[in-house]
């Protein structure tokens, strides 16, 4: 008996199984994440036994005008971050 050779004849059961396990991935909420402002700092996240610990990389801010708070789950750090600019004419790119 003689069997045609399809090296590819099992890719769409593949696709469709890659696709069903992909929106098993999507049935559930994750929280929406607020970003606001133009300038998000570098963050190193750990955990220890005891805490997680959050340092924020945040040059040329005033540490005593960092707002920090913690809410239903959710941290927020809030400061600004102010650039004094000389008036000259050209436009930096």
């Amino acid at each position: 008996m003689m069997r045609a050779i399809a090296p590819f004849s099992g890719l769409s059961t593949l696709r469709r199984e890659m696709d069903r396990l992909f929106d098993r991935f999507a049935d559930f909420d994750l929280p929406e994440l607020r970003w606001g402002g133009e300038w998000t700092p570098a963050l190193d996240v750990s955990e220890t036994k005891d805490a997680i610990i959050v340092k924020a990389e945040v040059p040329g801010i005033d540490p005593s005008k960092i707002e920090v708070t913690l809410e239903e789950g959710l941290l927020t750090i809030k400061g600004e971050k102010t650039e004094e600019k000389e008036a000259k004419d050209e436009q930096v790119y």
